[in-house]
């Protein structure tokens, strides 16, 4: 069994690119999730609702990089 996925490019570029990437971010989306529990679990030192969501933001960021795949290049 196969599947083909065709793309009009460059119009469908968004879509072009969110398909060649998914793994990555389901990667993020995991290690996100993983991060997060061990917060919770274990603790932080978050100083209130601002911070948390703060260093919630630069977790995602650095999960992008890592991964190698980047929401600025959505449109």
């Amino acid at each position: 069994m196969k599947a083909i996925l065709e793309f009009n490019l460059p119009e469908e570029q968004d879509e072009h690119y969110l398909a060649i990437n998914g793994a990555g971010f389901y990667a993020v989306c995991f290690d996100l999730d993983q991060q997060l529990r061990a917060w919770l679990k274990y603790g932080h030192d978050f100083a209130g609702a601002e911070h948390t969501l703060e260093k919630c933001r630069e977790k995602l960021r650095e999960l992008f990089e890592t991964h190698g795949v980047n929401l600025d290049s959505v449109s």
